[in-house]
C-alpha cells in the first residue's frame, strides 16, 4: 500500500500562528488559559496542557490579571472587554482573517448596515464575528437564507453587508449570494473564505 501526503496537510497560517503564539508562552512560564480550544484538534490541547496551558470555557472563568490566549476563532467585543476589564494580559491568537472580518463588520455596522454572515451559528467563529456588530443574521446553506428572508423581508430593503465564515464552502456562498442579489436592493459583499479551504 502507497500512502501519499497531500502537497497542502497540515496547519493553515492562522492555525499554525496561534499553536506558535501557544507554545511560545508556555515556554515563558508565566500561568495562563485559552478561553475555549486553541484550535479544533484535541491533540494540540492535550499538548499544551501538558505545558501548563489549561482550557477555559468562558471569561467567567479566568482568574484577575491571568494571561489568556484568545483562540484561532477569536471572540466577541464583549468578551473582550470583559477580559480587559479584569485586568487580564491578552495574547491574541486571532486568526489575522478572522480579524480582518472583525474589522470589516465593525466598520459596516457602525455605518448602520446589518450584517449576514453566511455560516454555522454554532461555530465559534460565527459567534465571535457576530460579536464584533450589533445587527447581525447568520444563515448556513441556501435553504436557511431563503427561509430566514421569508421571516424577515425587511432585510432586503436594507443595507446589508454579507461575509462568510473564513471555512465555508466556496459553492454555498456563491448559491447564497445569487439569492441576494436578486432580492437585496443596496447590498455589499465581502468574499472571507480562506484562499487555504479551497
Amino acid at each position: 500500500m502507497e500512502i501519499r501526503v497531500a502537497k497542502t496537510a497540515g496547519f493553515c497560517h492562522g492555525v499554525r500562528r496561534a499553536v506558535r503564539l501557544a507554545e511560545k508562552a508556555a515556554d515563558e512560564g508565566v500561568p495562563c488559559v485559552t478561553l475555549g480550544p486553541l484550535i479544533h484538534n484535541r491533540d494540540v490541547s492535550n499538548m499544551l496542557a501538558a505545558k501548563g496551558i489549561r482550557e477555559v470555557s468562558s471569561v467567567e472563568e479566568v482568574p484577575e490579571g491571568t494571561r489568556v490566549i484568545i483562540r484561532s476563532h477569536g471572540i466577541g467585543r464583549a468578551e473582550y472587554e470583559k477580559l480587559k476589564a479584569r485586568g487580564c494580559d491578552i495574547m491574541d491568537a486571532t486568526c489575522p482573517d478572522v480579524a480582518s472580518i472583525h474589522r470589516t463588520v465593525r466598520a459596516e455596522s457602525d455605518e448602520g448596515r446589518r450584517i449576514l454572515i453566511i455560516g454555522d451559528a454554532d461555530h465559534p467563529e460565527v459567534a465571535a464575528i457576530a460579536g464584533w456588530c450589533d445587527r447581525a443574521e447568520v444563515a448556513d446553506s441556501p435553504e436557511k437564507l431563503q427561509k430566514l428572508l421569508q421571516e424577515k423581508p425587511e432585510i432586503c430593503k436594507e443595507a446589508l453587508s454579507v461575509v462568510s465564515q473564513t471555512t465555508g464552502q466556496r459553492e454555498n456562498f456563491e448559491i447564497c449570494v445569487n439569492i441576494l442579489k436578486k432580492l437585496c436592493t443596496n447590498l455589499k459583499l465581502f468574499d472571507t473564505i480562506c484562499g487555504t479551504t479551497y
